[in-house]
């Protein structure tokens, strides 16, 4: 859940299965998505990268859905979602339900 008026949701943990997806409900407004995690149980985050680049999904307009390369989810048990970019964060104007997709390996 983002609430209204914020870009970031609360910590997810993912119970050891990499994330493969990401839904967005109807109250999601237009906007990037991109992740954060932390390895100190949420006190310290850091922005998921490809290649030393903040990885991000295209753009979705709720409700919409998006998988994600689990690669680089791997190792990570608790991260949240961010509405947009660490420099251009969107927030999201109605409380917004995000569903992360995991998978078991």
């Amino acid at each position: 859940m983002i609430a209204a008026g914020n870009s970031l949701s609360s910590g997810v943990k993912l119970g050891g299965m990499p994330l493969v997806g990401i839904e967005v409900d109807g109250d999601w407004a237009a906007a990037q998505v991109t992740f954060q995690y932390s390895r100190d149980g949420g006190t310290t985050w850091f922005d998921v990268k490809d290649d030393g680049v903040e990885y991000v999904v295209v753009a979705l307009t709720g409700p919409d859905a998006s998988a994600v390369d689990f690669r680089l989810f791997l190792g990570y048990d608790l991260i949240r979602v961010r509405s947009g970019t660490a420099g251009a964060p969107v927030a999201q104007a109605a409380g917004t339900t995000v569903t992360l997709l995991g998978r078991k390996m």
